[in-house]
């Protein structure tokens, strides 16, 4: 098993990427603290969006039972790459 199997495709990439604008703060580095109305599947990319981005791990959880277009707004918190790289 090489590198390359454990990476995604370009366009899995891309869509990671844009999953990540959804959260990245001012500066992409920092402390990830937002509020979203995603789908279970947006919340999904969004949370391996932070891991292949940030180099960190995510934590969610819904505000509330509200749904709305079959979204639940929730609350997305990750130390960000700063801190996951140590510096």
């Amino acid at each position: 098993m090489t590198i390359e199997d454990w990476l995604p495709t370009p366009e899995r990439a891309e869509q990671l990427r844009a999953a990540f604008r959804t959260v990245a703060p001012k500066n992409w580095k920092s402390r990830i603290n937002k509020k979203l109305w995603l789908t279970p599947a947006e919340l999904d990319d969004v949370l391996e969006a932070i891991i292949f981005v940030a180099g960190c791990r995510a934590d969610a959880w819904p505000i509330g039972d509200t749904e709305k277009d079959g979204r639940k707004r929730y609350q997305i918190c990750a130390a960000g790459y700063y801190a996951s790289v140590g510096s």
